[in-house]
Order: C-alpha cells, then sequence, then structure tokens
C-alpha cells in the first residue's frame, strides 16, 4: 500500500474506530498500517485492543505482528476514558 493510500485508511478505520471502539477487525488493520509506517508504540496498542476485543479470532490472536509485540495477558495499555487510544492519525 502506498503510503498516502495507508494514511487515507488510517484515516478511515480511526474515523470507525471513534464512532465504535469495540471493533476489532478495525484496531488490527490500524496496528497493521502503524507498524508498516514504524509506529510501533500506536501499533501495539490497537494490536492488543484487537486481542482483547476478538480473543476467539484466530487471524488476530495468532498473527504475526501481534506475536512481536506481547501477550494481552501482558499488555498494560489502556486507551482513555474517551475510547481514544492515546494518538492521533
Amino acid at each position: 500500500m502506498a503510503k498516502g493510500q495507508s494514511q487515507e485508511a488510517a484515516k478511515h478505520y480511526g474515523a470507525a474506530l471513534h464512532a465504535q471502539s469495540s471493533l476489532g477487525e478495525a484496531h488490527y488493520n490500524l496496528g497493521l498500517i502503524l507498524h508498516s509506517q514504524g509506529l510501533f508504540v500506536g501499533a501495539r496498542i490497537h494490536f492488543m485492543r484487537a486481542a482483547k476485543l476478538e480473543p476467539g479470532n484466530p487471524a488476530i490472536r495468532n498473527a504475526p505482528p501481534l506475536r512481536q509485540y506481547g501477550t494481552v495477558e501482558q499488555d498494560t495499555s489502556e486507551q482513555s476514558s474517551d475510547g481514544h487510544m492515546g494518538h492521533s492519525y
């Protein structure tokens, strides 16, 4: 995905998550984009959130990018009270 396209996709995922923060696949996909851009802190937050929201989804739980960041059980990051994950898109 070209840089401009990934930035545009990140905006759309961010908007979707602002409207409904419980979309595990949107968190995962945003994590993939952030990871590809070298934004590893943001990627980890979204990967962990996706795994917490969709614990039975093997595509998320077994994804190599997610495993780089540890396990959900080790995760200490939390989202803010407004559902935002602490970064901008």
